[in-house]
């Protein structure tokens, strides 16, 4: 993806270098300076009601339940963040999108649509809002807006859930 039109581009063909090895040999130093010539960045997942990002259930291993369940890593940071502002407090931090997490991301961004958060206990009206987002998807605007509130220290407003 470019980063600064912000549109997927496919590239010519995946990196062939055979098992992965941890050493940045000749194809894979050529690989990264193409996609730093060409602005190239990994474009951020829109997860969505009833998805997981989960390495271990992917691969055939961890499955839901068992010892070496693996937590899906951007459904788990969303699910921190949107605890972190105050909407998912009853929500399990488990790396599946579901119920609880749809009505949290609903919540949220109802709450960003008008950027008003509470910051050091004062209301703070936001000088941006989310726009351009998809409806109960954690879509790349959802995810980077929820990232900057929680870096300003913000906390939606106490409400009852409008969502659920």
């Amino acid at each position: 993806m470019k980063r600064s039109l912000g549109k997927t581009e496919n590239t010519d063909k995946g990196l062939d270098q055979g098992a992965p090895d941890g050493i940045v040999g000749e194809k894979t130093r050529d690989e990264l300076d193409k996609w730093l010539s060409n602005n190239w960045i990994k474009p951020i997942p829109t997860l969505r009601h009833g998805e997981y990002d989960d390495t271990g259930v992917d691969n055939g291993k961890g499955k839901r339940g068992t010892d070496d369940h693996h937590q899906g890593t951007p459904v788990v940071e969303a699910q921190n963040n949107l605890q972190k502002v105050g909407v998912y407090s009853d929500g399990a931090v488990d790396g599946w999108f579901y119920d609880k997490m749809l009505c949290s991301v609903k919540d949220f961004q109802s709450a960003a649509a008008d950027a008003t958060f509470v910051v050091n206990g004062n209301l703070t009206q936001f000088d941006q809002k989310l726009t351009g987002y998809q409806k109960g998807e954690m879509c790349p605007a959802t995810q980077d807006y929820l990232k900057m509130v929680v870096d300003k220290g913000g906390r939606c407003r106490a409400r009852k859930s409008l969502n659920g």
